[in-house]
């Protein structure tokens, strides 16, 4: 599960190695399906916040999951 903070941010991942990002059809907070075990880059990108990406490799957990938090201007929602 990816989550952000603020809520509502696109995701794009891509495993360690990889050129180009894959994005979601869905805001965060949402389910990146069928990760083999590694490691991945996860960015997130929401208007109005400075883009975050953090490096994530816990595919093992029963449910993964990372939160991204998001540095934002005072009006964005």
């Amino acid at each position: 599960m990816v989550t952000s903070e603020p809520n509502g941010a696109t995701v794009s991942w891509k495993q360690r190695g990889d050129k180009h990002y894959n994005f979601l059809d869905h805001a965060t907070d949402w389910r990146i399906e069928n990760l083999v075990i590694g490691s991945y880059f996860i960015h997130v990108h929401k208007e109005g916040c400075e883009d975050n990406e953090v490096e994530f490799s816990d595919v093992r957990a029963s449910i993964p999951s990372v939160n991204i938090p998001m540095k934002c201007k005072s009006d964005a929602k």
